[in-house]
C-alpha cells in the first residue's frame, strides 16, 4: 500500500494525494470491482487500522469560538495539510455510523460499527460528502488487518 502509487489507478483526490479510507463500508464500496461470476459479482475489500494522529477536519460546523491554534481553522481546507501539525485529514460526511455502537480495544483502537445515522456536526461544506473520509500521506500509518471477500 503505498501513496501515489504509479501502478494504481486512481479514482480521486479531493484531498490530495493519499491514503484513503472509511469509517462506512458503503462509501468504501464506491470504490470496489469485482469479478462477474454466475452467482454476482465477488468483490475484495481491505480492513485496516490506520493510525490518525493529530486530524485536520473538514467540512465541520464551526463556531465563532473556535480558535485556529487548535482545529486548524476553516480558511484552509483545500492548502495542502501542514504535516507538522497533522498527521491525517477527515472529510466530515453527511451519514456517519452511530457512535453508540462503536467498540474501543484495550490498545484504544475504536471500530465503529453502528448503523448510519445523520450527522449533527455536519457544516454542509462544498465538499458535499456523503460518508467520512479519513486521508493519510504516510504509508506507515496503515496497517493491513483483513482482506474481506463478498459477493454483490
Amino acid at each position: 500500500l503505498l501513496v501515489g502509487s504509479l501502478a494504481a489507478r486512481a479514482t480521486g483526490s479531493l484531498f490530495g494525494t493519499g491514503i484513503y479510507t472509511a469509517d462506512s463500508f458503503a462509501k468504501s464500496l464506491g470504490y470496489c470491482s469485482g469479478v462477474k461470476q454466475n452467482d454476482g459479482e465477488r468483490c475484495f475489500m481491505l480492513l485496516c487500522e490506520v493510525a490518525l494522529g493529530n486530524i485536520k477536519q473538514v467540512g465541520v460546523i464551526r463556531t465563532d469560538d473556535d480558535n485556529d491554534d487548535e482545529d486548524g481553522g476553516n480558511d484552509d481546507d483545500d492548502k495542502p495539510l501542514d504535516l507538522k501539525r497533522f498527521q491525517s485529514r477527515k472529510g466530515v460526511g453527511r451519514r456517519i455510523p452511530d457512535p453508540k455502537h462503536t467498540i474501543t480495544r484495550n490498545s484504544g483502537v475504536q471500530i465503529p460499527l453502528g448503523q448510519l445515522i445523520d450527522n449533527k456536526d455536519f457544516g454542509g461544506s462544498y465538499y458535499g460528502l456523503n460518508y467520512n473520509e479519513y486521508i493519510v500521506y504516510d504509508e506507515a500509518q496503515v496497517a493491513l488487518r483483513y482482506l474481506i471477500q463478498f459477493r454483490r
